[in-house]
């Protein structure tokens, strides 16, 4: 279980840009592997997480399975409550849509949900890179759901700041115009769910 302040700065790539940037960082950082990760969402058939600035995910990766809540602190920074799964809470999560005990769970009933409401709302697959810099992690990912395709960038930083600088070297860098007005992958889900 853990707790977090996660900040980062983040904008949209297209195709070309995120190849250029991929085959930069393999080539400078040969050992760095891709990861591929699932994110399972979970909502109320009301949307009233979503509708509280707040997110529920189910993140599959290489380790163990790990359920987190992200709330919306300001545009660049959420809090985040993690926890991690064993194999029987995973099954029971994906395949039985019972939510395990701990502190995601006790974060939910602060909302006055009820947990049996909970239902999958959307997947999000991941294909990500990850380069760690002195200023932050560079993080450039191709992500895939509901048949759509897309790609970007994020900078997690101590610092706001700094991660704005860091994103404004690789912009120049590689000449991709930074996202005005950058728009979570969850919130691109969504907005192509409640179509």
């Amino acid at each position: 279980m853990s707790k977090e302040i996660e900040k980062e700065v983040r904008s949209m790539l297209d195709e070309d840009k995120y190849f250029e940037m991929v085959s930069f960082f393999l080539r400078n950082y040969p050992k760095t592997p891709f990861l591929n990760i699932i994110n399972i969402y979970y909502d109320t058939p009301e949307h009233t997480i979503y509708n509280s600035n707040a997110v529920l995910r189910l993140r599959i990766t290489n380790k163990k399975p790990q359920l987190t809540i992200k709330i919306g602190i300001d545009e660049n920074t959420a809090s985040e409550i993690n926890q991690s799964l064993s194999e029987k809470q995973y099954h029971d999560l994906v395949h039985k849509s019972i939510f395990p005990l701990g502190e995601v769970l006790t974060k939910l009933n602060d909302y006055g949900q009820m947990i049996h409401k909970y239902e999958e709302i959307g997947r999000i697959k991941t294909k990500r890179l990850e380069i760690k810099t002195d200023d932050g992690l560079i993080v450039v990912d191709a992500n895939t759901y509901l048949n759509i395709k897309d790609y970007n960038i994020e900078i997690e930083c101590d610092e706001i700041d700094n991660g704005k600088k860091l994103l404004n070297r690789l912009s120049e860098q590689f000449k991709f115009k930074i996202s005005d007005n950058y728009v979570t992958k969850f919130n691109r889900l969504m907005a192509n769910v409640l179509k």
